[in-house]
């Protein structure tokens, strides 16, 4: 996954304004951003000759922005349901998810050549409100990590969807009417109980 980052920072140049905008080119490619103990967490260099070079040029505190995330979207084939739950409350339901795309490129794991690492992918959708929250985790042979995930509005529908065509192909009812199901047999299974 790339992603563009937009930065505004302040240097000390003897160049007149005329002169920094013929050599515009250089000084963006003589920059070099390195890693610092400042708070930003990092700081901006540059081998321009006539810049200030003798305290570094830190980034203005909150001046880093993403601009653009450029990621594949999800397409249809590749969201397939393994698993379906209702969650504890019986207000919305969990999907794990077959990763039947290519996590490295969609998500930037860096995971493909390492056959002792995996990604599991999972949302979380509440009828009522139409919230949907999606995160997945990944598993290395000395590590777990578990990140969250925001769909594109195409990705949010296709997701919906999917759980839906997963609750009507292995239930025959949609989302609500899952929930309300495995409700009323958990309440019957209850009342069983002596």
């Amino acid at each position: 996954m790339k992603v563009k980052l937009e930065i505004e920072f302040e240097m000390e140049t003897e160049l007149e304004e005329s002169d920094i905008t013929k050599t515009k080119n250089e000084l963006l490619n003589g920059i070099r951003i390195e890693d610092s103990d400042v708070v930003d967490g990092f700081e901006i260099t540059t081998d321009f000759d006539d810049c200030d070079n003798t305290s570094d040029f830190f980034i203005k505190p909150h001046s880093a922005k993403i601009i653009s995330v450029e990621a594949p979207e999800f397409s249809k084939e590749e969201l397939c349901v393994e698993d379906i739950e209702v969650n504890d409350n019986y207000d919305g339901i969990s999907c794990q998810f077959k990763t039947c795309f290519d996590v490295d490129k969609k998500l930037g794991t860096n995971i493909n050549d390492n056959c002792d690492s995996w990604v599991n992918f999972y949302a979380e959708y509440f009828p009522e409100s139409r919230e949907l929250n999606c995160e997945y985790y990944v598993h290395k042979p000395n590590s777990f990590e578990n990140h969250s995930y925001i769909p594109t509005e195409e990705e949010r529908c296709l997701i919906i969807f999917a759980m839906e065509e997963y609750c009507q192909d292995n239930y025959g009812e949609n989302i609500l009417e899952f929930i309300q199901s495995e409700q009323e047999d958990e309440a019957m299974n209850m009342g069983g109980i002596k």
